[in-house]
């Protein structure tokens, strides 16, 4: 009996040793996602992966409930210590604005360019990074920006602009989605610091042992320096 014990010990283990299962929001599937899976799938081709993508409030609980292995989103704001994370890079961020406003022509924005421009914000409580960065953009500004909260996905505001109702602060990976009548615009050098970019971070249930999940967790920091590069 202890022999059979053992056995279905051994054959458990390998099929959870089978699958990997990842969570991610839009940004890690752009880039980082793509990348690592074709390097891991090259070392690991036994392995089935199955990748979850939606908005980082969403993908935490399910992480914490055992529906997830792995997820990579934004960093919340209180730690829990029931979960591990691993700071990855920042993302640069550029200004989305429609092609026939006067601020098209500009090869960079200052946040004084921005006065009587209405600025298109995510619901905070669905993406609290978003609505955090372009209000603390705003934070030494002689006025208050205009905050018009109509859309919270990514597609969905860069339509807005595209209709004239206003420009956004976005992940600097948008520029390359197919937008007609938009022009995405770098911040002035003089906002280029952590406060003004989206933290991306892996994150795990501490304590669980996962031979799988750790392997792909080598392979993304072994090729962090090449995927941050693409942010």
């Amino acid at each position: 009996m202890a022999d059979q014990l053992q056995q279905r010990f051994k054959k458990l283990a390998r099929q959870n040793a089978g699958r990997l299962r990842i969570g991610a929001i839009d940004s890690a599937t752009i880039n980082l996602v793509p990348h690592v899976l074709h390097i891991f799938r090259d070392n690991w081709p036994e392995v089935d992966i199955q990748i979850v993508e939606d908005k980082s409030s969403k993908l935490l609980p399910k992480l914490k409930s055992g529906r997830l292995d792995l997820i990579f989103i934004r960093p919340t704001e209180q730690k829990d210590e029931a979960l591990e994370s691993q700071f990855l890079f920042y993302e640069d961020v550029v200004l989305a604005i429609s092609e026939k406003h006067r601020l098209a022509q500009c090869s960079e924005i200052h946040v004084n360019d921005l006065i009587n421009v209405p600025m298109i914000v995510p619901e905070r409580r669905v993406r609290p990074h978003s609505y955090d960065l372009t209000l603390d953009l705003f934070d030494n500004a002689s006025f208050k920006p205009q905050l018009v909260q109509i859309a919270d996905e990514k597609q969905t505001i860069i339509n807005m602009v595209a209709a004239e109702l206003g420009a956004a602060i976005m992940p600097k990976w948008v520029s390359r989605m197919s937008a007609l009548n938009v022009k995405f615009i770098p911040l002035a050098n003089e906002y280029i610091n952590v406060r003004h970019k989206l933290a991306l971070s892996a994150v795990w249930v501490k304590d669980s042992r996962d031979e799988t999940r750790d392997n792909m967790m080598k392979v993304v920091m072994q090729e962090l320096a090449i995927i941050s590069q693409k942010y």
